[in-house]
């Protein structure tokens, strides 16, 4: 399967399944982060964004997390490769960072 594509200038929605040792992980106490940053993981394109257990889509009981980004947080991307970052802190631990290839390209503009 191929990556998720985000669009520069548009709101982002990505689903992810955690799973640990092949079983969907409950994450209902959880504390989700998520950040996007450039290939090489050398810069941070979009700074920790606490998800919410409320976003459309979402079952954080079976580790479902939907991911989202404002248009106003894409609207400085360029077109290339770069990772989403999940940091979760669950039941007062947190686990390594998750990371989620995705395709950054060029959305729609107005002028």
């Amino acid at each position: 399967m191929p990556p998720p594509i985000i669009r520069s200038n548009y709101d982002v929605v990505v689903q992810v399944r955690i799973r640990s040792d092949g079983a969907n992980e409950n994450l209902s106490a959880a504390t989700i982060k998520a950040s996007l940053v450039n290939a090489d993981k050398s810069a941070e394109l979009i700074a920790d964004t606490v998800q919410s257990s409320d976003a459309t889509g979402a079952a954080w009981a079976s580790g479902l997390v939907v991911v989202e980004f404002s248009l106003a947080q894409t609207s400085a991307l360029v077109p290339g490769s770069a990772f989403i970052e999940l940091a979760i802190t669950n039941g007062g631990k947190r686990t390594p960072t998750n990371s989620i290839p995705v395709t950054i390209e060029k959305g729609w503009t107005v002028s």
